[in-house]
């Protein structure tokens, strides 16, 4: 599946920035304190994070939690960096690891003990 990932989540992320405008990376989404950029940077940081999770380097360069609204340069390469991260890191994973089972549920209800992200949007 060489320039595709493997879910089709994954292509709906990867393609949701497609028709951003310029002017609308700033508009407010349904996440009441985030806007549009603030999305991309949960969801790109979210990635790193699993992915550094699973081999034990790398990560977000800031909290996926209390994105900083700063929009990349280029957004489309600073999502699919993300995605191909957790994608390398993911193919490595046999189905039913425990270990990653764990982190991914408790990635998706709060961040790790020892974060600094606080779950709220």
């Amino acid at each position: 599946m060489k320039g595709r990932h493997m879910t089709t989540s994954w292509i709906l992320l990867d393609q949701s920035h497609h028709g951003v405008e310029d002017t609308e990376w700033t508009l407010p989404t349904p996440c009441v304190r985030w806007n549009v950029t603030q999305v991309l940077q949960h969801a790109a940081g979210d990635h790193l994070g699993y992915a550094a999770a699973i081999t034990g380097s790398g990560g977000p360069t800031e909290n996926p939690f209390t994105p900083s609204g700063e929009r990349p340069e280029q957004p489309q390469a600073y999502l699919e960096a993300a995605l191909a991260s957790s994608t390398a890191a993911l193919v490595t994973v046999v189905p039913g690891t425990p270990q990653v089972n764990r982190v991914r549920c408790a990635s998706t209800r709060s961040p790790a003990p020892n974060s600094r992200a606080s779950p709220t949007r």
